[in-house]
């Protein structure tokens, strides 16, 4: 399968696929200079025009954020390229091509400038997806419905089934091993009977103190508590 994916950083597992990853960052770290982005854009376009691939990749727009450390001028051409990524993505997933569009944000809604591509796509991966998934398009118009007349709508139910949740896990090529969900579960359960809860109000530095001073060996004895250094 020939996939291409557009984003920040490539979210495929290539194992057994041909995946062609198209950084689409402006500045910053891991960024392009404008002059390499306007290229990129153009071999997108041509690979759009082609259509010789089966997937279509894409990260979300997600919420713009005017960043200080970037001049005006830059700020400027990442709302350009932010704004044509939607429509490119559009237009190189015509004639039904399956397109999934992934957004690893914290924001359990999605930006009104990701419908279009939510319209468009096969299936919308979203990181925080609420249990009720009407409130993913508390942001998105038409904003005078109710909720309940929203959900019910015809529309909102088609982009409603079009979301997915993104499954616990990580790559093969970071330093983290990639999670097996049965064995942690296993493990999980095997530990003993919980029988103290830990309630806390303050910063970490405040909980460090006073567990230090609690839980100290001495303590725990008296109190006939098993205490045990952490390795």
């Amino acid at each position: 399968m020939k996939v291409i994916e557009l984003g920040y950083v490539s979210a495929c597992d290539e194992s057994g696929h041909d995946v062609e990853f198209l950084n689409i960052a402006l500045a910053g770290k891991g960024g392009n200079s404008l002059k390499t982005l306007a290229g990129t854009y153009l071999r997108m376009g041509r690979r759009f025009y082609r259509q010789d691939y089966d997937l279509l990749v894409s990260r979300s727009l997600d919420r713009f954020i005017y960043r200080k450390d970037h001049s005006f001028l830059v700020n400027m051409a990442r709302w350009i390229f932010r704004r044509l990524t939607a429509l490119m993505v559009i237009y190189g997933s015509r004639n039904q091509l399956p397109l999934a569009v992934v957004d690893i944000t914290d924001e359990p809604t999605i930006d009104p400038a990701d419908l279009a591509m939510v319209r468009h796509c096969s299936c919308f991966f979203k990181r925080e997806l609420p249990v009720n998934s009407i409130n993913v398009l508390q942001r998105c118009p038409p904003h005078h419905m109710e909720p309940a007349l929203k959900a019910a709508a015809r529309d909102t139910q088609e982009l409603l089934s079009k979301m997915r949740p993104i499954s616990l896990g990580s790559r093969q090529n970071m330093n983290v091993p990639r999670l097996d969900l049965e064995e942690a579960f296993q493990r999980t359960m095997s530990h003993d009977e919980k029988t103290y809860d830990v309630f806390f109000c303050g910063s970490s530095r405040t909980l460090r103190a006073s567990l230090s001073w609690t839980f100290s060996p001495r303590r725990t004895r008296r109190r006939g508590l098993s205490h045990q250094n952490s390795p």
